[in-house]
């Protein structure tokens, strides 16, 4: 861009710069013969007409980068408003899907199962607290957990991983340049609570929804000190 406004200011410059060397035979006032303004415009012809000409060439240059980057950035625009359409569209549908499940409907149920997924158990001793414990142990306890209390999957939850599959599918596709940003609105919208049984299903049921999301979306299973 700064090149092409350097190359009109140069061009400009050097269709002005032929009129000096002529004017100076005006220097004591303008001629009044014929011949002289004749022969004046000859010059100014043969000199200045080839730089105007491509002066002219490199000002339709430019307008024409303009108008494809203006083109560009409307239709960046239109793209950016339909993907945010369809997010809130899929965000809504997968809330909807939860709104129905015994995760939204049964809090003493989801509570008692996060409890007794939560637990750290060491031979006989059952530990609540998980202070001493680092992420990937509690990941690693969490889903030895699921394994024993999440052994049936009833149809709402797989309606919601059926839908969180297809959620997953867009936002985290490469080609979308706003990953980061509906990750954290989804975050937002989603309760830990519910992304964490969600997450141990998962798990046990989706492999390539699970290993999609540890790839590419660590944190929708939040981690078990983000549940108090």
């Amino acid at each position: 861009m700064k090149k092409i406004d350097m190359r009109i200011l140069v061009l400009a410059i050097l269709a002005v710069v032929p009129l000096l060397p002529y004017l100076y035979i005006f220097h004591e006032g303008f001629s009044h013969k014929s011949d002289d303004w004749g022969n004046f415009g000859s010059f100014m012809g043969g000199a200045v007409a080839p730089f105007l000409s491509v002066l002219s060439i490199v000002l339709v240059l430019r307008t024409i980068e303009l108008t494809q980057k203006n083109h560009a950035e409307q239709l960046s625009q239109v793209t950016k408003e339909h993907n945010y359409n369809k997010f809130n569209d899929l965000c809504g549908f997968l809330e909807r899907s939860i709104s129905k499940s015994w995760l939204v409907n049964n809090d003493q149920r989801k509570q008692d199962v996060i409890q007794r997924l939560t637990r750290r158990i060491l031979g006989d001793i059952i530990y609540q607290s998980n202070e001493n414990a680092t992420p990937e142990e509690q990941r690693q306890y969490a889903e030895e957990n699921a394994e024993r209390i999440l052994p049936f999957i009833s149809d709402d939850i797989r309606e919601i991983i059926v839908c969180l599959d297809y959620f997953c599918g867009f936002i985290l596709d490469d080609k979308n340049q706003d990953i980061e940003f509906m990750k954290n609105i989804a975050e937002i919208r989603l309760d830990n609570h519910v992304r964490f049984i969600i997450s141990l299903y998962i798990y046990l049921n989706n492999k390539k929804l699970n290993l999609l999301l540890i790839q590419k979306w660590k944190n929708f299973r939040p981690s078990i000190e983000e549940l108090v």
